[in-house]
């Protein structure tokens, strides 16, 4: 399933309507409802938008400030941010070992399918030179190793 992008618009029209009354709020001053029109969405602003915007006041927020954290709960918290540091930093390493060694691996790949190649090539080399009816079997079963080595690494 694919889901749009809000447009830019949009992003602005719900920031305005978020932010906008509680910064006139805070300054005290009116916030105009704007209403819209062909199908725009509603706009609130610190100036009125047309002869028709509705001056709204609204009250300020309460606010309150919170109690100091207990002794133990601020132990616990300092704890529970430690370990999360520490949870952090063991993923990074692991992903960083882990990537090493996709490296490391990617690296072996690479050698078998070149080595792969090579030998097939030798084969094809060998077999235009020529063989005897006793090598077939061999020369066969040597050139479908070497296709699976390569087909497992190519």
């Amino acid at each position: 399933m694919h889901h749009r992008s809000p447009s830019p618009a949009f992003v602005a029209c719900l920031l305005s309507i978020a932010v906008l009354p509680a910064v006139a709020t805070a300054q005290g001053a009116p916030v105009y409802r704007c209403d819209p029109t062909g199908g725009r969405p509603t706009v609130f602003s610190q100036f009125p938008c047309t002869d028709t915007a509705e001056a709204m006041h609204i009250e300020p927020a309460q606010t309150f400030t919170a109690p100091p954290l207990a002794r133990t709960e601020q132990e616990r918290l300092e704890n529970l941010t430690r370990e999360r540091q520490q949870q952090s930093a063991r993923q990074a390493r692991d992903t960083g070992r882990a990537a090493t060694e996709q490296r490391r691996l990617e690296q072996i790949r690479e050698q078998r399918c070149e080595a792969a190649r090579e030998a097939l090539q030798a084969l094809a080399r060998q077999r235009r030179r020529g063989y005897t009816l006793a090598e077939v079997p061999g020369l066969e079963r040597r050139e479908a190793e070497l296709l699976a080595v390569r087909g497992a690494n190519c």
